[in-house]
């Protein structure tokens, strides 16, 4: 599970390491942005940040304030799965991704994007009508999440099993 630049690494350890990830629940995953998108957050922020090297995001929804450097947002750009140059991503665990209709920071097409070229057969894209980037879990999206759930479990292989003869 992972929200927004969280699913970066999320997605990133789902292509490189299979057998580590048995699903993926993201939610306004922000992949496909540039470094304009520090403007979305905060107005000016992309020419302070240019000017000063660093930032103080602001804080998600019942979350805190981090400082964002120039370096790491260029490596966090640079090495966005979404920027790879295989049309096709090579995760293949069931992936469920919900976004808010509203998102005015991670626009919603990047998500569309993301979908379509996730290799996986089993996954899912819930568009979250009339909320935006920060929204709670409603009945819809915990419906979807527990078929995530039940997906996994009808994966999984069971350990050590040992007939009787």
């Amino acid at each position: 599970m992972a929200t927004s630049g969280a699913c970066h690494p999320a997605l990133n350890i789902a292509k490189q390491h299979k057998e580590k990830v048995s699903g993926l629940f993201l939610m306004c995953p922000g992949t496909g942005l540039d470094m304009s998108f520090v403007d979305t957050i905060q107005p000016g922020a992309l020419k302070y940040l240019m000017k000063t090297g660093s930032i103080k995001y602001p804080p998600s929804k019942h979350g805190h304030p981090a400082l964002l450097n120039i370096e790491c947002l260029q490596d966090f750009l640079k090495t966005s799965i979404c920027n790879s140059p295989e049309k096709t991503i090579d995760i293949t665990c069931p992936v469920l991704i919900v976004h808010g209709e509203d998102d005015n920071i991670v626009p919603i097409e990047n998500s569309n994007k993301l979908m379509q070229r996730i290799a996986s057969t089993c996954k899912d894209f819930y568009r979250i009508p009339g909320v935006d980037h920060y929204f709670d879990l409603d009945e819809q999206v915990l419906k979807r999440l527990e078929k995530l759930m039940d997906t996994i479990r009808d994966n999984q292989q069971p350990q050590n099993i040992r007939a009787k003869i």
